[in-house]
């Protein structure tokens, strides 16, 4: 059996992130891989995931975590939030992503990688190789490894329209290195194209590879599955002065949100207490991973303007409003929504926050089945790896120790 180190953006509060390094592993495991996730950390100490004392699973840590958070925060209900949000996230991580013993702590770290120990890393998904998102030097262009360490890509996101004159240097000598090159916008597939002499490919995003019985066992692995429910889900990441009427327009709703919005007033109320006393309007900023999948699973419609929750409703069939230009400083995502949107559907209409569309169901395109059969193949291909025998469950063991 192979094994793979997978390289992705996990150690994150971001639902996206978690969930796409997720399905990678498992749809390798499916495959008949052997893999890990690298417990890399991006970010210095990742603190917004590991708290200020890193890991610290003890109460005193997390008393000491949450009074660190308080200050630095200067708020009780925001601090409180992002420790429920954290605490869930690193359960998930733990629970259900198969991480290295080995922790690295920063890109110079990667340079003790145990070339030996593994066929090959593969990195990706989402935006790794976003310059702009990621720091000089991108760690996931792995450009400090041995070169004798087979590199692959798997659904790597630009993230831009195409790599900044400054940073082309660091890219082209990275990415020549690395056996084979997939991304997740096709947009992007001719520039990077000029940096290898290998045939770059356009994929689908890992969370698409895995179908709707395998995200409902692991929505609902501890218990059965609930009815379904009559509630809008609304995942917001932009503005948070619209989520008000958002939500009074489709209330009864539960909403999703980071953190951080609790700490954004209108007419001199929080958002939080304005919202809690919404009729039928309840607001989870602390939610983790899990929570997030079922309320998705669960819904009856979406309204987001989120990437990853658009592809959680094509993927699961549910009624979507997606709302574009919901923040200036999320006008760059248009890219990877409009590539969907144009590769996969036979027309999803979009809409913005001052009309306000009704949720519809997103209607896949054949050339969605296509590449989800490409994809697959590719990883296969790609790799080397072969099909598990007939008698082998289809949906993946989704509890790893």
């Amino acid at each position: 059996m192979k094994r793979f180190a997978i390289l992705t953006e996990i150690n994150d509060c971001n639902y996206g992130a978690q969930l796409q390094g997720f399905a990678l592993a498992a749809i390798l495991r499916t495959l008949g891989a052997e893999v890990e996730q690298l417990n890399f950390w991006y970010r210095p100490y990742n603190k917004a995931l590991w708290g200020t004392l890193a890991k610290r699973k003890t109460l005193s840590g997390q008393i000491f975590q949450f009074l660190s958070l308080a200050y630095r925060l200067k708020s009780l209900s925001d601090a409180q939030a992002w420790l429920k949000r954290s605490l869930r996230s690193k359960s998930f991580l733990e629970s259900h992503i198969p991480l290295s013993i080995h922790t690295y702590h920063s890109y110079k770290d990667l340079e003790s990688f145990p070339e030996n120990l593994y066929d090959g890393i593969v990195v990706g998904s989402d935006q790794i190789w976003n310059p702009e998102h990621m720091g000089v030097p991108n760690p996931f262009l792995v450009r400090n490894l041995p070169l004798s360490v087979p590199r692959f890509a798997y659904a790597a996101s630009i993230g831009v329209p195409s790599i900044p004159a400054a940073r082309k240097e660091e890219y082209s000598s990275a990415l020549k290195h690395f056996t084979a090159i997939s991304l997740r916008e096709h947009s992007n597939v001719s520039e990077i194209q000029t940096y290898t002499s290998y045939p770059v490919t356009n994929v689908l995003d890992p969370t698409l590879l895995l179908d709707r019985q395998a995200w409902e066992k692991l929505c609902f692995l501890d218990f059965p599955s609930p009815v379904q429910s009559t509630e809008t889900c609304i995942y917001w990441l932009g503005a948070p002065q619209h989520l008000i009427p958002l939500a009074r327009d489709f209330a009864p709703c539960h909403i999703y949100t980071e953190p951080s919005f609790l700490r954004h007033r209108e007419n001199h109320h929080s958002i939080h207490s304005i919202l809690d006393n919404m009729n039928g309007v309840q607001y989870h900023p602390d939610a983790g991973p899990l929570q997030f999948l079922r309320a998705l699973y669960h819904t009856k419609a979406i309204v987001t303007d989120s990437y990853h929750a658009l592809l959680f409703a094509a993927n699961l069939q549910k009624p979507c409003t997606f709302v574009s230009g919901s923040a200036t400083w999320r006008e760059k995502m248009s890219i990877r929504i409009n590539d969907f949107i144009s590769q996969y559907t036979e027309g999803f209409p979009l809409c913005t926050i001052e009309a306000i569309q009704a949720p519809t169901t997103i209607p896949l395109s054949e050339a969605f089945s296509k590449a989800k059969k490409n994809s697959l193949k590719w990883l296969e291909t790609t790799l080397g790896l072969k099909h598990p025998p007939k008698n082998t469950p289809s949906i993946p063991k989704l509890h790893f120790p």
